[in-house]
């Protein structure tokens, strides 16, 4: 199964306290490595994983908006924190507080690093209700309209969180 054949489940997973997702990828956003952990979660097989595009385990309710800021941040070659919610191959989707870091060799962007982490709930109620209204407006509008529309949404919801956006990252996670 690839990208957009996965059937979401509704059913939750719930990262450990003690679980931590790696995942490397090459300026392109294809996977180069990644640990045994991303392996579980995702349920695909390393070798399935391996030269994929990260976005193999993109849930189709993450608005778009959410990754062009994402991408903005990272090829600046500054490093970003967001919410995510992944699908698995099995149709199960996992939250995750991700930090993406670009890896920057002589100046030069050579891929990315990411860590993903057990986020708290809080952060994840907020997000998921955030990342509906943005879903609706890219739907609402379409296209690159629509993204658009829905990265000015984020944006100003990003700034008028203010360092509740902090303490939502950094919140006490629970599994």
């Amino acid at each position: 199964m690839g990208p957009g054949k996965v059937t979401p489940t509704g059913v939750e997973r719930r990262m450990g306290l003690q679980d931590v997702i790696m995942s490397r990828t090459d300026p392109r956003g294809l996977i180069t490595d990644c640990n045994e952990v991303f392996v579980d979660f995702s349920g695909y097989s390393l070798p399935e994983l391996k030269g994929s595009p990260h976005s193999i385990i993109r849930h189709p309710e993450m608005p778009r908006a959410v990754f062009k800021w994402m991408w903005q941040e990272i090829q600046a070659q500054r490093e970003a924190f967001l919410f995510i919610k992944n699908l698995a191959k099995d149709g199960r989707h996992y939250w995750v507080v991700a930090q993406v870091l670009p890896e920057i060799v002589r100046g030069e962007i050579t891929g990315y690093l990411s860590f993903r982490r057990c986020p708290g709930r809080r952060g994840v109620d907020t997000f998921d209700t955030l990342y509906k209204k943005l879903r609706y407006e890219e739907l609402r509008v379409g296209g690159e309209a629509g993204m658009d529309a829905s990265f000015k949404i984020l944006t100003a919801a990003f700034k008028a969180m203010g360092k509740l956006y902090d303490s939502l990252i950094y919140d006490e996670p629970t599994a």
